[in-house]
């Protein structure tokens, strides 16, 4: 109690000499996902007849009986906050109060999903149902630590795949782009497959795949060749040399493995890919920050 009454008078005392309006109204935004230990930009915006007081000026508000001094400008204003534990989260701003309950989610749990997804595809051999376990997992955490219970936290956890993450998805130009070109080079394979284009290059590669060791190889300089795009080596070195490996008895992971190791990291270094676009922009910023004078392209190269 003694320290509830200190922070007020100590509150009174700081607070700028402004009144502020009774039966104004104080929205508090609040980050849809909190995760333990992260600092986080909460939002306050007030209604105009407070923020024609307000605007312009530095106010001192009580966020969890401490003091913390905020900007308004435009009837809105921000600070940063970290939460470390589960909390009872208060805002004092004259006669205006908020207090919610934030229970953050512990750091380590965002491993939670990616591992399940791949027990699940270990267990399963295959990939879509342990996706989607490792989706659910990831829903059904966020949920629980929103402040529902087990029961409702499986039913939000399941409709939130649909109607919240896999929607934002599709409405990323770029994961559209992704999706189509994978689904575009699909066909195109299917296509070659399908006119026998696919068996005369088998044909002329078992020239040259006689053995385990050549087969892998031939592999190894497919994956080279094909040096454009990750995905498109993928489809395209994975269909082709799947019936040569099969035949040469070069297990399914290893010709994983072979693939795996020649398709994004020649997709990274060579100078006319898909990637070259994210690349540059991470030299870009990297350059920023160091501030050289340097195009991005010529320290790529």
């Amino acid at each position: 109690m003694l320290k509830y009454i200190y922070s007020i008078l100590l509150f009174s005392i700081w607070l700028p000499i402004v009144g502020l309006s009774q039966t104004g109204q104080l929205t508090v935004k609040l980050p849809s996902i909190i995760v333990k230990n992260i600092d986080y930009d909460i939002t306050l915006e007030v209604d105009s007849s407070m923020g024609n007081i307000i605007n312009g000026k530095h106010i001192n508000l009580l966020v969890n009986n401490k003091i913390t001094t905020v900007y308004f400008q435009n009837n809105s204003g921000s600070f940063v906050h970290r939460f470390t534990k589960k909390e009872k989260f208060t805002i004092s701003m004259d006669k205006l109060f908020f207090t919610k309950t934030i229970s953050p989610i512990p750091l380590w749990f965002s491993i939670i999903p990616p591992m399940l997804a791949i027990l699940f595809a270990l267990w399963f051999r295959e990939v879509l149902t342990a996706i989607f376990i490792g989706l659910f997992s990831g829903t059904f955490i966020i949920s629980f630590f929103q402040g529902n219970n087990i029961f409702m936290s499986i039913i939000y956890g399941f409709f939130h795949i649909a109607d919240t993450y896999i929607i934002n998805v599709l409405n990323s130009p770029d994961h559209l782009s992704i999706i189509v070109f994978s689904m575009l080079i699909g066909a195109t394979v299917i296509i070659i497959t399908r006119n026998g284009g696919m068996q005369g290059v088998i044909r002329k590669l078992s020239k040259y795949a006689q053995t385990r060791r050549s087969g892998q190889f031939i592999t190894m300089i497919m994956g080279i060749v094909i040096f454009f795009d990750d995905y498109a080596n993928t489809l395209i070195v994975g269909n082709t040399m799947r019936p040569i490996t099969d035949k040469l008895k070069i297990s399914r992971e290893k010709l994983a493995y072979i693939i795996d190791s020649t398709a994004a990291p020649i997709a990274s270094i060579a100078f006319i890919t898909t990637w070259i676009g994210a690349e540059l922009s991470y030299i870009q910023s990297g350059i920023n920050s160091l501030n050289i004078n340097e195009t991005p392209y010529f320290i790529f190269l």
